[in-house]
Order: C-alpha cells, then sequence, then structure tokens
C-alpha cells in the first residue's frame, strides 16, 4: 500500500490500511480493530470510515499506535485528522501548509533560465499528455490527443525542448515520461515569455467555451468589492486551492485527461478612478 504521506484524506488511509491488513490476515475484522481500540459500540469503525463521525485527538493517538505508526507518520497522521475535520477554511489552509513539509514529492522550480518552456501553449499540454497514455514515437497520434490539435512537426518540436529542458526522460522501453510531478514557476514569477504563455492560454479559454458542451467545461465569473487586506487573503486562498489541485493531480492513478485550470484577479474599479 501507498505511504502514509501520500495521502489527503484520513479515511481512504484508513480504508487502505484495513485492506492491506485484512488481505495478509483474513481474521482480521472491524470488530477485531473496534476492540482493540476499545471503541464505545460495534459499527463504530464503520461509522469513521463512512464519514459518519469524526474522531477525537484522543483517539487518533490510539489508532495511530494501533497502527504502528512511527513519529513522523503519526504527527502527520495527526495534521491529517485535524486537516479533514478543520471548520474554517483559514484553518484547513494552514494545516494543508503544514501537510506539505511532511510530503517528500519534489517540485521543480522553473527559473528564468527555462522560460522558453512557455513559449508554446502545447508545451505544457504535451508534457501532461505524456501521462495519458504510453509514447512510443508516434508524433502525429500525440498531437492528435491535444484540443485544438497540433501537427506532428509541432509535437516533435515540443518533445525536444521538453528533453533539452529536463522536463521529461526517455524511459527504459524506449518511451518518454515526465521528470517530475510538478513543476512550478513560484511565487512571485514574471517574464515576457510567462505574459505570452498566460495570454494564449487565455485565448485557448475564449474557444473553449464553443469548442466543447458545457457539461465538459466549467466557467464562473465574480464581480466583488473588497480591501486590499481582504484581496491579500484571498490570493493566499487561492495559493492554498491551487496547492490541493497539484495534490489530486499527484494522487490520480487513472488519468484519462488534461484539464487547464486558470486563475485571474484584476481590479475592474477602484474608489481614486484609477487603478
Amino acid at each position: 500500500m501507498a505511504s502514509i504521506f501520500e495521502f489527503l484524506d484520513y479515511r481512504l488511509y484508513l480504508k487502505e490500511a484495513y485492506v492491506a491488513a485484512k488481505r495478509a490476515n483474513p481474521n482480521h475484522s472491524h470488530r477485531f480493530i473496534e476492540s482493540k481500540l476499545k471503541l464505545k459500540s460495534n459499527g463504530h469503525f464503520a461509522q469513521i470510515l463512512g464519514g459518519r463521525c469524526n474522531i477525537s485527538l484522543e483517539l487518533t493517538a490510539r489508532i495511530a499506535a494501533f497502527l504502528k505508526l512511527g513519529k513522523r507518520e503519526s504527527d502527520f497522521f495527526e495534521n491529517l485528522v485535524a486537516y479533514n475535520q478543520a471548520k474554517s477554511h483559514e484553518e484547513k489552509n494552514r494545516l494543508f501548509a503544514k501537510l506539505m513539509t511532511f510530503r517528500k514529492a519534489r517540485e521543480n522550480v522553473v527559473g528564468a533560465d527555462r522560460h522558453a518552456f512557455y513559449r508554446k501553449w502545447y508545451y505544457t499540454a504535451v508534457r501532461e499528455a505524456l501521462d495519458l497514455k504510453p509514447f512510443r514515437g508516434d508524433y502525429a497520434a500525440l498531437g492528435r490527443m491535444l484540443a485544438p490539435a497540433i501537427s506532428a512537426d509541432q509535437a516533435h518540436e515540443a518533445v525536444d525542448l521538453l528533453l533539452r529542458l529536463g522536463f521529461i526522460k526517455k524511459t527504459p522501453g524506449g518511451g518518454l515520461a515526465k521528470s517530475e510531478a510538478v513543476i512550478t514557476t513560484g511565487h512571485p514569477a514574471d517574464s515576457e515569455d510567462l505574459k505570452a504563455y498566460q495570454v494564449e492560454i487565455l485565448d485557448l479559454a475564449r474557444e473553449a467555451m464553443d469548442r466543447f458542451p458545457k457539461a465538459q467545461r466549467n466557467f464562473s465569473t465574480l464581480s466583488v468589492t473588497l480591501s486590499g487586506e481582504e484581496y491579500r487573503l484571498l490570493i493566499e486562498e487561492l495559493r492554498a486551492f491551487r496547492g490541493r489541485v497539484l495534490e489530486m493531480a499527484k494522487q490520480c492513478r487513472a488519468p484519462d485527461r488534461v484539464y487547464q485550470c486558470n486563475f485571474q484577479f484584476f481590479p475592474l474599479a477602484t474608489a481614486e478612478g484609477r487603478p
């Protein structure tokens, strides 16, 4: 089973831990766990797994001991439970940031010297599309996977650049794979290449309204009145949400499509009559 540090839902972790233990010992049962954890009633463990009841800090510690988690694993599990049961967005974001300090997955920062990666919108799309099916040298088929489709020459160009920049690698079987699960420009980041890329992506978003039926896309807009301080808080919320989207993508076991997710937040009016 996967490491505990790969989970963002403690109930899912407990379900998988139970299945793994049951596979090793058919006598392992909910009743056995309830007895060991001294739970108050039969069916209590099933209620926890089903999300029908939360667990206390004291029970969290008992579960960690029962599962024989080490110190670092126990600390992660405790924070994971708190994250899943948090009531406010502020608390959830704080705990999410804390959980990320435990994660071992590497995050490749795209420095200014590698911003050529953003010169064409399809460079990022080709990189992500390599997760969808094995690549065996058919650049025309790779190009047809994108929406809108690109030519075989453009797909070849993208692969050459991605290999040169180190964002993908050749596999022993002769295919291609991403070098790291996640790459980022970091915060903040700015360059002419990045600006041009974002403009291209906005154009794609506009075209997507006609290219895809409503069930396959999601667009929403808001116009709101805020203070400068509330704006800064919302930016932190967006960064935290972006992190959760990346974590969800990293944990996806059977991806079948590549999505583009955009965030824009800009002034429409000010009290002084200027930006």
